[in-house]
């Protein structure tokens, strides 16, 4: 089942943009978006900091154009138009 896309404005709040590398980076995300005390304390430690869509991680084209579209909605406020 195909999931909703975060807005924009999600996406401002989940992820930092460097402009200079075009790399996208996972912020520290706050208590309310988890249901447990764990799970936001693993969550934050693993991914708090880090290059989000790692190509090294993911490995699939699908991950660079996630990255892409977010990198651009969070930028211009609004999600790309396919062609």
């Amino acid at each position: 089942m195909a999931r909703d896309l975060p807005t924009p404005e999600r996406l401002r709040q989940l992820l930092r943009y460097e402009p200079e590398t075009g790399l996208l980076f996972w912020l520290a995300r706050p208590r309310e978006m988890f249901s447990t005390q764990r799970a936001f304390s693993t969550w934050n430690a693993r991914f708090a900091g880090q290059q989000a869509f790692n190509l090294g991680c993911f490995d699939t084209l699908d991950s660079a154009l996630a990255a892409r579209r977010s990198a651009e909605a969070r930028l211009h406020g609004e999600f790309a138009r396919a062609a």
